[in-house]
């Protein structure tokens, strides 16, 4: 396979990939957080699940499942966070992207925001052209828990960043061996100040709830792509987002996506808490 033509498919492949992976992580807005902290939320215990599903050009499906919590230790605990992930894009047809993550989260409680930390999280992709197995490893700062920071009366939140460092095996699907490698030491998501809205009514899998409407807007950069000796620096990606967070459930139970002038929905379809 010549290696123009590898960087090519690996370039484009990783666009897709990390889009998945910042819908992903970004959809942890939906997790139910808690105004007495996120580790003692009563939701946060072994075998809670949430499932989304998105339409649009890149329908998709998101799993997440906790297990493994412990509370033992002083200011925060940890959470073990296994997320299944499918996607495509519509216009290409042919075998979705399937990713499966590991994860073991170590909460931090202690300062004035929460600190959620992932280190070496456990990634394995498969597309129709290529797999990705691999690590990442991302650190989120007081982002999405609403729950836990959003007054009655508020009208803005600030914006914040998260930084994310991946490192995966590029196998073929035909060949079953490894064809490259792909690295980014600095991938990073900046989320701008929120404007948050009054409460509307809303139909949600677990009944009409008041909702409020915060907007902003998402830009994920990969930062330098190496692709084995090669390197790469793609252009940002910018979306401007609407998270549906319902103070009544403590989550955010829809994200509506604007991108290229298109619009995905990604509900909560299911919540066993």
């Amino acid at each position: 396979m010549p290696f123009g033509f590898m960087k090519t498919l690996m370039h484009r492949q990783m666009h897709r990939r990390f889009s998945l992976w910042v819908a992903a992580v970004a959809a942890c807005a939906v997790l139910p957080a808690h105004a007495a902290g996120l580790c003692s939320a009563p939701w946060v215990h072994d075998g809670s699940r949430l499932r989304l599903d998105g339409n649009g050009k890149t329908p998709m499906i998101v799993e997440f499942t906790l297990h493994d919590v412990n509370r033992d230790i002083q200011d925060g605990c940890e959470i073990g966070l296994h997320i299944y992930a499918k996607s495509g894009l519509v216009a290409l047809g042919g075998r979705p992207i399937e990713t499966v993550q590991e994860h073991q989260l170590l909460v931090d409680e202690a300062g004035v925001v929460t600190r959620v930390v992932s280190i070496n999280g456990r990634v394995f992709a498969q597309s129709e052209h290529a797999d990705l197995v691999g690590t990442v490893s991302t650190a989120i700062s007081g982002m999405f828990l609403y729950g836990a920071g959003l007054a009655p009366e508020a009208e803005m939140l600030p914006g914040d960043t998260y930084e994310s460092s991946f490192d995966f095996d590029v196998v073929s699907p035909r060949l079953g061996i490894s064809v490259g490698r792909m690295r980014a030491e600095r991938a990073k998501v900046e989320v701008s100040e929120r404007e948050v809205g009054a409460p509307e009514p809303m139909n949600t899998v677990v009944g009409i709830l008041q909702c409020r409407p915060i907007r902003y807007t998402r830009t994920a950069t990969l930062g330098v792509l190496r692709l084995g000796n090669e390197s790469l620096e793609p252009e940002p990606t910018v979306a401007h987002i609407t998270d549906w967070f319902c103070p009544e459930a403590g989550v955010v139970m829809r994200q509506e996506v604007e991108q290229h002038g298109q619009i995905q929905v990604i509900d909560v379809v299911d919540l066993k808490r």
